[in-house]
């Protein structure tokens, strides 16, 4: 009898402890459910936000406020293959001095449309460089009172001085000199004319006058001058001076003739007349 009680009061021991798992409620045995959690981020409470290898940031990214960005171990050289295109005209800003190499620079960049200069722009270009200009490019220039374009006067005159001798031969009272000629294209304009006169003591120069004829010795107009001083003597010779200012023109082509006279003081011997023809040459405006 006692080993059957044993039995029942084994049995009655383990049904006490199991009992409970077999009738524990359902609600205790479901999944857990979600719950919402606030996660606080301040200054005196921030959250870590550093990030662990390869971070992938898909969408825009906006940075505002111009904070310092710090990239560290930048290689010295980045080279970029194929074509890097920048849109939507962005600003660069470089500061400082920095150096920046360019390599494999075309010969010949080509710019298409307009280049526009701004005010107070600067455009250096050092050594010798090839400057190719391709068609007839227009250049418009201002000449405003504030910047008017800059001029300058070139004189078209030129000075000269013409000499030469008129002899009068023995026996005779009067000689001429037609040595010169005035080039073409050119207007002679005589402003003074200078007279060394030399005959023999007992004669006297006369008169002197210079007149403008063509090729073909036809006259065209004379002018004289009387008055000449007599200044001593040399080797024999009497010289007679004389210095006038003029306004005498003669035109491209033509002679310049001198004739000179000792009128009924002698013909005995050779006499002769120094003259010096000062004033300019004037280029002869061409047709328009």
């Amino acid at each position: 009898m006692k080993p059957y009680k044993l039995y029942l009061l084994t049995g009655a021991g383990i049904g006490a402890l199991v009992a409970p798992a077999l009738f524990t409620r359902a609600e205790a045995r479901r999944a857990p459910t979600a719950t919402s959690v606030l996660e606080v981020n301040t200054a005196a409470q921030a959250v870590s936000t550093s990030a662990q290898g390869t971070t992938t940031v898909g969408g825009t990214v906006n940075v505002g406020n111009t904070p310092t960005v710090n990239v560290g171990n930048l290689p010295t050289t980045t080279t970029v293959a194929g074509t890097v295109n920048v849109g939507n005209t962005p600003s660069v800003s470089i500061s400082g001095t920095p150096t920046v190499d360019v390599g494999n620079f075309p010969a010949t960049t080509s710019v298409a449309g307009t280049v526009g200069l701004s005010a107070g722009t600067s455009v250096a270009i050092s050594g010798t460089p090839s400057v190719n200009l391709s068609g007839i490019p227009t250049v418009n220039v201002g000449n405003g009172l504030s910047m008017p374009v800059g001029t300058s006067y070139t004189e078209h005159r030129t000075p000269v001085s013409y000499s030469g001798v008129a002899m009068i031969p023995d026996g005779y009272t009067t000689g001429s000199d037609s040595s010169i000629v005035v080039p073409p294209g050119m207007r002679l304009f005589v402003k003074s004319v200078s007279i060394d006169g030399q005959v023999i003591s007992t004669q006297q120069i006369v008169r002197v006058q210079w007149r403008s004829v063509t090729v073909a010795s036809a006259l065209n107009y004379e002018i004289g001058f009387t008055g000449l001083t007599r200044s001593g003597s040399e080797d024999g010779a009497v010289h007679w001076f004389g210095n006038i200012s003029t306004d005498f023109e003669v035109d491209p082509g033509m002679i310049l003739r001198v004739d000179v006279s000792r009128g009924d003081t002698g013909t005995t011997g050779q006499a002769l007349v120094k003259y010096v023809f000062n004033g300019y040459l004037d280029p002869v405006p061409g047709p328009c």
